[in-house]
């Protein structure tokens, strides 16, 4: 965050990924055996369902590892990137299905996977109980069109 590198001991479900089709590379978080959570934007390009996928972490000495997504899914209101400027997008994030076990794949434990909600109700209880986020991923930092935030 803020140009500081990530921790990787509190990082390590991170991965980088770029699904096949898809018009950048983006970051990921590892949330059970077979699913990955990302921004909806990652998604664009890809037109197909079923897509392969490139994917890494820095634990894994930058291996390579080609995953095959079996379904991916962004919210029904999800506003699309090209359409719009990125502080207007919305619901931007999307979950994908894969076929490989991504704990066996990337030689994590089940505690190293973070706790995700499972619903809206749940989010909602979750950020009214927590004062602090923390989020780590790869990417480039930038300011926004009124300033720094």
């Amino acid at each position: 965050m803020n140009g500081r590198p990530a921790d990787a001991n509190l990082s390590i479900a991170t991965v980088k990924i770029r699904p096949e089709g898809a018009s950048r590379e983006c970051t990921a978080v590892i949330v059970a055996r077979k699913l990955l959570f990302t921004a909806g934007h990652c998604l664009q390009g890809v037109t197909s369902q079923v897509v392969k996928m490139t994917a890494y972490n820095d634990l894994s000495g930058r291996q390579r590892h080609i995953l095959r997504v079996m379904q991916w899914k962004t919210p029904p209101k999800y506003t699309n990137s090209d359409t719009k400027e990125p502080e207007d997008i919305q619901y931007d994030f999307a979950f994908l299905r894969t076929r490989e076990d991504l704990i066996t794949e990337f030689g994590l434990t089940e505690s190293q996977i973070p706790k995700v909600a499972t619903g809206l109700d749940d989010l909602k209880s979750l950020l009214a109980k927590n004062s602090t986020t923390l989020a780590y991923g790869y990417g480039h930092f930038s300011k926004n069109k009124t300033g720094e935030k």
